[in-house]
């Protein structure tokens, strides 16, 4: 039903058991099943410690001997850290399959030092109302408040991009404007990475930088194109031509 790439070699269960076979020389043999960590958490690449949300906050977490501290300590009700808009957090799903939230927002830097993350700016967005008819628990119908911006508001969810540093505990916050976040973050949708040396971090927005680098101070990298342009010449596909 599921295959996990495991270096060079992929994991699944089949006939009862754990398996892993190797892509070079496509050996299978019996594997110690290792069981998944907390799926509200978001481990370093190192696998040493994991990010997740804590009220309005995010924290960070060693994997060796549990010790945890906070990476950021002003969060506040439509204000917080790590979330998407609360319009698509499926939150009535999550309460069904008994989660609270969604993992946080986050994207590792490759030397598992810093995280890219986000504020996210609701407040003025409209609130509006739904009705969960059935309940998990069976009970009457529940009436749910969330913030949903409609077609032409001017208040709209935004994502203030930040940098933390896991280990100092710093913050550093984006030399750019606040993306627009109508429906999903930006970094789950993968319009912010990190660069592969890991001392910068650019979107598909804006070519600046989110991160400072110890020698030079703000860096910008250098101009590109934007990611989407118009060009000449017929589409794709039409309902005509296939």
């Amino acid at each position: 039903m599921a295959i996990e790439l495991a270096g060079n070699a992929v994991e699944f269960d089949a006939l009862g058991e754990h398996w892993r076979c190797r892509l070079d020389s496509y050996a299978c043999e019996r594997a110690e099943f290792t069981p998944p960590g907390n799926p509200l958490d978001v481990p370093s690449p190192d696998k040493k410690v994991a990010v997740s949300q804590r009220g309005h906050d995010l924290w960070a977490r060693s994997l060796s001997d549990g010790r945890e501290w906070a990476l950021t300590t002003d969060g506040e009700p439509d204000y917080r850290y790590g979330s998407g808009p609360d319009c698509t957090s499926n939150g009535t799903l999550l309460r069904k399959f008994g989660l609270p939230h969604l993992p946080p927002a986050v994207a590792w830097s490759p030397d598992s030092t810093k995280v890219l993350a986000h504020r996210t700016d609701e407040r003025g967005v409209r609130r509006t109302h739904l009705v969960e008819a059935r309940p998990a628990d069976g009970g009457a119908p529940l009436l749910r408040t969330q913030r949903y911006a409609y077609p032409g508001d001017e208040q709209v969810p935004h994502a203030e991009l930040v940098v933390l540093d896991v280990q100092a505990g710093s913050m550093v916050r984006t030399q750019a404007e606040p993306l627009l976040m109508p429906q999903s973050s930006p970094i789950m949708t993968k319009w912010a990475w990190w660069a592969p040396e890991a001392r910068r971090c650019t979107t598909s927005a804006s070519p600046a930088t989110c991160a400072r680098s110890p020698c030079t101070g703000w860096n910008r990298p250098p101009a590109r194109s934007p990611p989407w342009s118009a060009r000449p010449g017929p589409p794709a596909w039409s309902p005509t031509s296939g």
